[in-house]
């Protein structure tokens, strides 16, 4: 027969196993179980962190990929310089008299 490897327990019940161990224990077993109970609510408290560091790591990958599939948008309208100017000629002057 082969062996199948059991799942590890989920975090919640290890913590609540622990509390129900601690509450038996001498002071060197104490010291142990608080120990283990940081050490518990630590790695609780990474891999959440760990989590979301990786979905918002996966928003901004899906985001850029997103971006990249997509068509160019169109070039902005150019701009229609306007007409030049017209300058009038020269007033003649006046012959003096």
């Amino acid at each position: 027969m082969p062996t199948t490897k059991t799942p590890p327990p989920p975090l919640d019940e290890m913590r609540a196993a622990l509390k129900d161990m601690g509450e038996t224990l001498r002071t060197s077993g104490r010291d142990l179980f608080g120990d283990v109970k940081t050490l518990v609510g630590a790695t609780r408290r990474d891999t959440t962190k760990a989590g979301k560091a990786l979905y918002a790591d996966g928003e901004k990958l899906a985001k850029a990929v997103r971006r990249l599939q997509a068509p160019a948008p169109p070039p902005p309208p150019r701009r229609v310089p306007p007409p030049p100017r017209r300058r009038t000629p020269p007033h003649a002057k006046k012959a003096a008299v």
